[in-house]
């Protein structure tokens, strides 16, 4: 059953433990400490994630897990959010690209790092393309899983709501975790994404006739590494 339940943005956080499957309780999981995809310091960690989003103009939305940002700001500029859940960072990645095609599954030119920090919090993999392993699922109560609105609060959206009522499916609410129901992008950017899929306040949607029920599309939290939002398509054909 779907929830229509709205919340204003500053008071409700759904109060979800992390629970990574893989993940010890320093939130590093004994793969990345093997190959090396963490840090000595806080301080280093800090600068890493700096340069990243400096030499790569192209990415609009990247994370180390323990921050994550997207070129989604004022006119373009990188705004960020911390994670609510205390992990050690691992190296930075780049989620989505301003193509138009949203989010991706992982950058054709990532650096094993990159990809040990990608599939850090996976839950479940699938054999893509060369035999690649790919992941498929995450886990449902990592950083930046969309179930915080502490982590997804952003300029874009006015009012968020949960897709499932955790009164009816608690596990499934955190599952789905949250969409934009009152959302305010800015003119510059003429597609959005990480605002999730719901019924938006004053747009029309076509109402159930008899006993027939339209469901309502919902986006598989899951089935992205991070959810924030960030900007799929501007004017000038690239984002940021």
């Amino acid at each position: 059953m779907i929830g229509e339940r709205v919340f204003p943005i500053r008071t409700l956080l759904l109060s979800i433990g992390i629970a990574g499957c893989s993940t010890t309780q320093s939130g590093v999981s004994p793969s990345l400490a093997r190959q090396g995809a963490v840090y000595e310091s806080q301080v280093a960690a800090d600068i890493d994630f700096i340069r990243f989003g400096q030499e790569n103009k192209s990415c609009q939305l990247w994370t180390n897990w323990q921050k994550v940002c997207s070129r989604s700001g004022e006119k373009g500029r990188t705004l960020c959010r911390d994670s609510a859940v205390d992990v050690k960072p691992s190296h930075p990645f780049c989620v989505a690209y301003g193509d138009g095609k949203g989010l991706v599954r992982s950058a054709p030119d990532a650096s094993e790092d990159q990809r040990v920090s990608y599939n850090r919090f996976c839950e479940e993999f699938v054999i893509g393309e060369n035999s690649k392993s790919k992941c498929h699922i995450w886990n449902s109560y990592r950083p930046f899983d969309g179930s915080r609105i502490v982590e997804i609060e952003h300029p874009w959206c006015e009012r968020w709501a949960l897709n499932v009522d955790p009164s009816v499916d608690r596990d499934s609410s955190g599952e789905f975790g949250f969409y934009c129901a009152e959302r305010n992008v800015e003119d510059w950017c003429l597609e959005a994404g990480g605002l999730g899929a719901g019924l938006q306040d004053g747009v029309s949607y076509p109402k159930p006739k008899d006993r027939i029920i339209i469901p309502l599309a919902m986006l598989d939290t899951r089935g992205v590494p991070v959810n924030f939002p960030f900007c799929k398509r501007s004017r000038n054909g690239a984002a940021g």
